[in-house]
Protein backbone atom coordinates (compact mmCIF):
# COMPACT_ATOMS: atom_id res chain seq x y z
CA UNK A 1 0.00 0.00 0.00
CA UNK A 2 1.30 3.49 -0.79
CA UNK A 3 2.08 5.68 2.16
CA UNK A 4 -0.41 8.46 2.89
CA UNK A 5 0.76 11.88 1.72
CA UNK A 6 2.47 13.92 4.44
CA UNK A 7 0.58 16.89 5.84
CA UNK A 8 1.20 20.09 3.87
CA UNK A 9 4.12 22.02 5.31
CA UNK A 10 4.02 25.54 3.95
CA UNK A 11 7.49 26.37 5.24
CA UNK A 12 8.94 23.22 3.69
CA UNK A 13 7.19 23.92 0.38
CA UNK A 14 8.44 27.51 0.40
CA UNK A 15 11.99 26.36 1.13
CA UNK A 16 11.91 23.77 -1.65
CA UNK A 17 10.43 26.31 -4.09
CA UNK A 18 13.06 28.92 -3.21
CA UNK A 19 15.83 26.35 -3.50
CA UNK A 20 14.65 25.20 -6.93
CA UNK A 21 14.34 28.82 -8.10
CA UNK A 22 17.84 29.65 -6.86
CA UNK A 23 19.22 26.52 -8.52
CA UNK A 24 17.56 27.43 -11.83
CA UNK A 25 18.90 31.00 -11.65
CA UNK A 26 22.41 29.71 -10.87
CA UNK A 27 22.30 27.30 -13.83
CA UNK A 28 21.09 30.05 -16.18
CA UNK A 29 23.84 32.41 -14.98
CA UNK A 30 26.47 29.70 -15.49
CA UNK A 31 25.16 29.04 -19.01
CA UNK A 32 25.27 32.77 -19.83
CA UNK A 33 28.84 33.06 -18.50
CA UNK A 34 29.91 29.97 -20.46
CA UNK A 35 28.33 31.16 -23.73
CA UNK A 36 29.73 34.69 -23.41
CA UNK A 37 33.18 33.33 -22.52
CA UNK A 38 33.07 31.27 -25.73
CA UNK A 39 32.06 34.44 -27.60
CA UNK A 40 29.20 32.83 -29.54
CA UNK A 41 26.76 35.75 -29.10
CA UNK A 42 29.17 38.59 -29.74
Amino acid sequence: MPLPPPPPDKHGVAKAFARSCLTAVAVILLLFIWVFSRGQWI
